[in-house]
């Protein structure tokens, strides 16, 4: 059978503002299903609406020669995916449509009823997507599928139970021959990676407990990681096909510092000549570690920082200090990385001072980019089950921006907002970091960055939102 995935565009938060942005990275969600697929004999494709323009006369003809339709609903694309399952029904009432994806994940029920699907998956989907196939072509039947939801009779059922992959390693590697028509490596609109870009996951899920975060309740609490040879074996098949950028999508590379380094000396042997980037925690920072990844190709570290006290830390049980940040950042600066760092307002306990102090540590900081977002309380989270259980937030608001008038945070959500602005502007708009950019620009021989900057600060939609004009 031809399996049909479909990945609707979305837009990227800046505070509360929600703007459309490039295609940084593929859909590795769909590309692994996509490959389980195929193992098994199926056949599958891949539309990526991040990466090509909506076109409904497309869509209806991808429809017709598809025996099945497959619609990733993340969260942040939750209007656009509705709207295109909405369509496909429109388009054929009888073409089996699954949903699936972090947001079904949450709402499996509900996605099932909202999007007219005929069926919705819970979890990982690797587990039972062949099961799902050989159901929809007649050899197998739903209820022996792990964590779909379908109708029948009338009623909403369940199959199995969801479960996760244990053993990483025994996953094939994503179907990148299923997007090869598409180019990734996008900020706003300006290519910011090195020639033809891709993901890898070497992980999935996180040891942390961070209070805001849902990966835990994605990972059913289960981190799980890839051993070093078969990351380094996915790297070499990737530089092969001609990839130059490399982005992990891990919340932190470094978890296992062991197992990282195992990964660096392999690419390091191999002689790859790709360009990777990595987000890793601020208490890995490790000197020798860091010029051994330069030394391989690692161009760029991003930390999710959060906050510029350690009261605020200590609230969204970061576990770490701000003496970790400093040196962190620092380290990645004198390496010779493009560094990111991220940062959070409106937490409950937040007064003017910690929003004032959180913006005084990101300008003291050798950031190259800093990203400045109003706390959600996103389904999943522990903030967001405290909430719920203090009857402040309903079990079907999948995520809530931090407001007094909801008794969650000293700020209406609209002042929380109006410091993220001030943020943006206070760190992007002074002639410290302009001349910064443009020595390191000289530096590292490369000015993409700097280019980048001035092209989105140009949009007058992206100025808005960023800096409040």
């Amino acid at each position: 059978m031809k399996f049909q995935f479909i990945y609707p565009a979305g837009t990227w938060a800046a505070g509360m503002q929600h703007m459309s942005s490039g295609p940084l990275v593929p859909p590795l969600g769909i590309l692994y299903l996509s490959s389980c697929l195929e193992r098994a004999g199926h056949k599958a494709n891949v539309i990526d609406y991040w990466a090509e323009k909506f076109d409904k006369n497309k869509l209806a003809n991808m429809v017709k020669n598809a025996d099945a339709i497959g619609v990733t609903i993340a969260g942040f694309n939750l209007r656009e995916s509705l709207d295109i399952c909405h369509l496909i029904k429109e388009i054929d009432p009888d073409i089996p449509l699954v949903v699936g994806g972090p947001h079904v994940t949450l709402y499996p029920k509900k996605s099932l009823e909202e999007s007219n699907a005929d069926i919705a998956v819970e979890g990982e989907g690797e587990p039972g997507i062949v099961k799902l196939a050989d159901t929809i072509i007649g050899k197998n039947k739903l209820d022996k599928v792990e964590g779909a939801y379908y109708r029948k009779n009338g009623e909403i059922k369940k199959g199995k139970a969801p479960c996760i992959v244990k053993n990483l390693d025994e996953l094939p590697f994503p179907a990148r021959h299923l997007i090869k028509g598409y180019d990734y490596g996008y900020f706003f609109g300006s290519k910011v990676a090195k020639g033809k870009a891709t993901s890898v996951s070497s992980s999935r899920g996180c040891p942390m407990k961070c209070r805001f975060c849902q990966r835990n309740f994605f990972s059913m609490d289960m981190f799980r990681m890839r051993t070093a040879e078969n990351v380094v074996e996915e790297i070499k098949i990737v530089a092969d096909d001609g990839y130059h950028t490399v982005v992990f999508v891990d919340d932190n590379f470094l978890v296992d510092k062991k197992r990282a380094e195992k990964i660096i000396d392999g690419i390091i042997k191999e002689n790859l000549d790709i360009e990777m980037w990595a987000e890793a925690r601020v208490e890995s920072a490790d000197e020798n570690l860091y010029k051994k990844m330069k030394k391989a190709g690692f161009e760029a570290l991003s930390f999710g920082i959060e906050g510029g006290t350690q009261e605020i830390l200590d609230f969204y049980n970061k576990k770490t200090t701000l003496i970790q940040i400093k040196n962190a950042v620092g380290l990645s600066r004198k390496v010779g990385f493009y560094t990111h760092g991220s940062f959070i307002f409106g937490a409950p306990i937040e007064t003017k001072k910690h929003f004032e102090d959180t913006i005084k540590l990101a300008k003291s900081l050798p950031l190259d980019l800093a990203s400045f977002f109003v706390l959600e309380y996103c389904a999943g989270s522990p903030l967001w089950e405290e909430a719920v259980k203090s009857g402040k937030i309903t079990s079907d608001e999948y995520h809530v921006f931090a407001d007094k008038s909801r008794g969650l945070g000293n700020f209406k959500k609209e002042e929380i907002d109006s410091y993220v602005q001030h943020a943006n502007k206070e760190f992007y708009v002074r002639g410290k970091y302009l001349a910064d950019q443009i020595i390191m620009g000289f530096k590292r021989r490369d000015f993409r960055l700097v280019k980048a900057l001035i092209k989105l600060f140009m949009q007058k939609d992206v100025t808005k939102s960023y800096l409040g004009k």
